[in-house]
């Protein structure tokens, strides 16, 4: 059966609150950064150009979120847990976040661990998407091709959600054109972090 519904896609920093006119939201999906200082908000700059021309200050501006300072895995996840945190705040009650993310630094899962502790997110379910597809531009030896998909709820009373994947599990069903080598390692750090 359809349903009317209403969708909203806002792109934005975010340091910046949630826009409280589109008032409480079912589901927010994000795109956090992954830990490694890739500059997409340098590479965005000609699509603010075209998006918001009429921008006061830009609406992608801000700082961007990278691992810095004496102690980067504690600042990346002070930041992200922030902004984790906001988007969290603008969810109806059963309201659920959703993210992907992939690495093979232990340092990156850890930061994202803290950032979800920071922001009170449970993880609710974990699985694995194959994201890349061996583009070109990411078809390097040792690049990631799989995320981990995050979806979060504000953590409530009593004990987290219990997640029962394994990669064991993932891998069985995924065959032989699942993940290997460094998606392995990657997939096992997300599943300890989550």
């Amino acid at each position: 059966a359809r349903r009317s519904s209403t969708h909203h896609l806002v792109c934005q920093s975010a340091d910046r609150g949630f826009p409280a006119k589109l008032g409480p939201c079912d589901v927010i999906v994000t795109d956090p950064p992954y830990f490694d200082f890739i500059a997409y908000s340098d590479l965005s700059l000609l699509y603010r150009a075209w998006l918001w021309p009429d921008a006061d200050d830009g609406s992608l501006g801000g700082r961007p979120i990278y691992p810095i300072g004496d102690d980067p895995v504690s600042d990346f996840a002070a930041r992200l847990g922030r902004a984790f945190a906001k988007a969290a705040g603008a969810l109806k009650p059963g309201g659920t976040l959703t993210f992907t993310f992939h690495s093979t630094n232990p340092d990156a899962w850890r930061a994202l661990s803290g950032a979800l502790l920071k922001a009170k997110l449970w993880v609710t379910a974990v699985f694995p998407v194959w994201t890349d597809a061996r583009a070109a531009a990411h078809a390097h030896p040792g690049n990631c091709e799989w995320d981990v998909v995050f979806t979060c709820r504000p953590a409530g009373a009593g004990e987290p959600p219990g997640l029962d994947a394994t990669l064991e599990q993932w891998c069985e069903r995924l065959g032989e054109d699942g993940p290997a080598d460094n998606d392995v390692i990657n997939l096992t750090l997300g599943l300890d972090a989550a």
